[in-house]
């Protein structure tokens, strides 16, 4: 993916193809071993969120 930044408003404002495909994009430049911590630490950052939503 090009190094342009799209705004969160941008990208909500796209059809859901073009936000699947902007999304694709976007996961081809992380690397492999970046992706699993990733995806490890997100249950831990979803409930810190749940914890700030409920204070």
């Amino acid at each position: 993916m090009n190094k342009k930044y799209i705004s969160v408003e941008e990208f909500e404002s796209l059809p859901e193809s073009e936000q699947i495909q902007t999304l694709n994009r976007m996961l081809e430049d992380i690397p492999p071993d970046d992706l699993k911590v990733l995806r490890d630490v997100l249950p831990e950052i979803t409930r810190i969120q749940n914890l700030l939503n409920n204070a």
